[in-house]
């Protein structure tokens, strides 16, 4: 996946904090953020 992104300037991951130390071995540095998930419109519902 790396590869295929490396010509981006930015590559976001979300992961839970128990995988950050795994993630950390391609170079990849933790960080925080927010999110709204609208459940009403994801796709399979009615």
């Amino acid at each position: 996946m790396l590869d295929q992104l490396s010509g981006h300037y930015m590559i976001d991951l979300l992961c839970d904090l128990e995988l950050e130390h795994f993630y950390e071995h391609f170079s990849m540095k933790p960080a925080f953020g927010m999110r709204i998930r609208n459940y009403e419109s994801q796709s399979g519902r009615s």
